[in-house]
């Protein structure tokens, strides 16, 4: 299964937190908000002159092909590890 982590670290004292979330949830909680965004995205690509549908295609393609992303945000004080697999 797929699963979304969260990892953050304090520098200074090695503490911090790890959180998972299955990406079946994560993706629960996106499609109600890509369904409410979905009239503005039609009416940006009609003013626009973009055709929507190969629009709505290429950002799913690229939603899917997030697996195996990880991201590192660092700063003074902790260490944001962002990691999809």
């Amino acid at each position: 299964m797929s699963v979304f982590q969260i990892e953050v670290r304090k520098k200074r004292s090695g503490g911090g937190f790890f959180f998972g979330i299955p990406l079946f949830a994560v993706w629960l909680f996106l499609v109600p908000l890509g369904i409410l965004c979905l009239p503005f995205i039609l009416i940006a690509s009609v003013a626009g002159a973009i055709n929507p549908f190969p629009a709505m295609s290429a950002l799913c393609r690229i939603l899917t092909s997030l697996k195996g992303t990880h991201i590192e945000l660092d700063d003074d004080r902790r260490t944001l590890v962002l990691r999809i697999a």
